[in-house]
């Protein structure tokens, strides 16, 4: 069981998503993390422990931006030996940022075929595999410049190739899809 929240607002979304991760904090007290978007970069904060141990007030102020999505983490997959399977996860090609409730049946075979496409799954947490997934979809067919049936085709990629029962959301960041 784990929890997420997602915004987008026209002023600065960190303390809303803080405020909401209070709220659901009962869903994850193993760690939690913050993501942030400003038109031109990614901003994460991500640590071990309660909300209030993960993030810290003095570092809120760099978590700028519009858009967002938080997470709080209680693992049914993976351990909780580091912040590595903290969310959310982030790629930077492209810029896609996401995090995940559920279980990912085949992990195995997932990351055995990301390996062999070159790709290397660096944490113990089923969110990651689903991301890379996402993105490697993504960029088969054009690397950048996605459309909304891009991001529609590499939806269906993750049905096809990820088992299981979860949830995600996500923030594609960049372009926006047309």
């Amino acid at each position: 069981m784990c929890g997420f929240v997602g915004m987008i607002a026209d002023e600065s979304v960190a303390g809303a998503l803080l405020l909401a991760l209070q709220a659901i904090q009962h869903r994850g007290q193993d760690c939690a993390g913050v993501g942030t978007w400003d038109d031109r970069r990614v901003h994460t904060l991500k640590g071990m422990g309660l909300i209030t141990q993960a993030i810290k007030p003095e570092a809120v102020s760099t978590l700028v931006g519009n858009a967002g999505i938080s997470h709080v983490r209680y693992p049914t997959a993976g351990t909780t030996a580091g912040v590595e399977d903290a969310q959310p996860f982030r790629t930077r090609q492209p810029g896609v940022l996401l995090a995940h409730n559920g279980n990912v049946t085949n992990m195995g075979e997932l990351t055995g075929w990301l390996r062999r496409e070159g790709i290397v799954v660096r944490s113990q947490c089923d969110a990651e595999p689903i991301l890379l997934t996402f993105t490697w979809a993504l960029t088969k067919h054009r690397r950048s410049g996605h459309t909304r049936e891009d991001v529609v085709e590499a939806v269906r990629e993750v049905y096809a190739r990820v088992r299981g029962a979860y949830t995600v959301t996500r923030s594609l960041f960049g372009r926006p899809a047309s």
